[in-house]
C-alpha cells in the first residue's frame, strides 16, 4: 500500500499509481445521477491503492454507492452509510451481487400472483384521475405492485 504524506491533491493525482483507463466496470454506476457524485475510476484507483483483496472499505457518505460497488468489484468487504435516504436506497441496490435468473424466477412469481389477484380498480378514489394516464391494466398491476410493497 503506498501512503502519501504532506502531498497535494494536484500531485496524488498527478502520480502513476491512477490508472483510469483499466478498471472494473459495472452498468450500476450508472443508475441515478446524484449531488457531488464522483467517476468510478477515482474510486477504483482509490481502492486498489489503499487496500488489498479480502480487506474492508467503509464510505461514510456513500451517496450513490460507487464506493460500495466498486469495493465489491474489487473483492473487498464493503460497508456504507449515509444520513440521505435516497442514497441508502441507492447504495443498498449496489450492495449484493444481481443474479439475473433470480430477478426471473421473482417476475415470474409476480406475474403469476397477479394473474391470480382479483382487479382491485374500483377501490382507489384517484382512478378517474389515473386513468388519463394508464390503461386499466396498468393501474391494475400499479396497485398490485403498491399493495405488495405495502404502500397506502
Amino acid at each position: 500500500m503506498k501512503v502519501v504524506n504532506n502531498a497535494s491533491l494536484k500531485d496524488i493525482f498527478n502520480t502513476s499509481i491512477y490508472d483510469f483507463n483499466n478498471f472494473k466496470k459495472d452498468k450500476l454506476h450508472e443508475i441515478c445521477p446524484y449531488t457531488a457524485m464522483f467517476p468510478p475510476k477515482l474510486a477504483n484507483s482509490l481502492i486498489e491503492n489503499y487496500s488489498t483483496t479480502g480487506q474492508t472499505v467503509y464510505d461514510p457518505f456513500s451517496g450513490r454507492g460507487t464506493t460500495l460497488l466498486q469495493s465489491r468489484l474489487l473483492n473487498r468487504k464493503a460497508y456504507a452509510s449515509d444520513l440521505n435516504p435516497l442514497a441508502l436506497v441507492l447504495s443498498k441496490a449496489k450492495s449484493k451481487k444481481i443474479s439475473i435468473n433470480l430477478i426471473n424466477k421473482r417476475i415470474n412469481e409476480l406475474e403469476k400472483t397477479y394473474a391470480n389477484s382479483k382487479k382491485i380498480i374500483i377501490d382507489y378514489l384517484d382512478y378517474e384521475y389515473m386513468k388519463t394516464y394508464f390503461s386499466d391494466e396498468i393501474y391494475n398491476q400499479l396497485i398490485f405492485v403498491k399493495n405488495l410493497i405495502g404502500i397506502n
